[in-house]
């Protein structure tokens, strides 16, 4: 998978994740005991939404995709569809207790409030890996184009560069 891609799905998720969470509105107008239950899911999916947002962005300014490692990329995009099967799993929860009018508030009471709760708990898994991952990728991208250019730079260049490293510790405050 490369950065491109990864931004693609990225957005696919994001479009999943406004469908769950009509879902889960609609579904929490129908069976108010569900209201609870589910607000800790629509408050995980927010906040994956909130992590999707810098990754695609921070991946999609990119030139060139070599910037990050490919085990990272792969690992990003592996993430994105754990979170994306997550998600429809979500969908599919919620509108399964919705079809069955006469029964949902029985059916959910015993079933779908511990399914959801899973659910919840390996959203929140893949919210936190996909964060280490935007984390990664915002540290790493600018180490890579420093090393370019050092790598580009000529030895005079250098040497102006390597002087001024030691000022700039001398002139930074430590702690006592």
């Amino acid at each position: 998978m490369d950065p491109v891609s990864i931004v693609a799905a990225a957005f696919s998720l994001a479009g999943g994740i406004a469908k769950a969470t009509t879902a889960i509105t609609q579904f929490t107008r129908s069976v108010q005991s569900a209201a609870n239950d589910l607000d800790s899911v629509s408050k995980e999916l927010q906040a994956l939404n909130g992590v999707l947002d810098p990754l695609a962005r921070s991946l999609s300014r990119t030139r060139n995709g070599s910037a990050f490692s490919d085990s990272l990329i792969r690992q990003i995009g592996d993430t994105l569809d754990g979170c994306d099967a997550v998600v429809t799993s979500i969908i599919e929860n919620v509108q399964k207790y919705q079809r069955d009018t006469a029964w949902t508030k029985a059916k959910w009471v015993m079933f779908g409030q511990d399914d959801v709760l899973k659910l919840r708990e390996s959203l929140e898994a893949y919210k936190m890996a996909l964060s280490l991952g935007f984390h990664a990728i915002s540290v790493y991208g600018p180490l890579y184009r420093m090393a370019r250019l050092l790598l580009t730079m000529d030895v005079e260049a250098w040497a102006t560069v390597s002087k001024t490293i030691p000022k700039r510790f001398e002139s930074t405050p430590t702690r006592s």
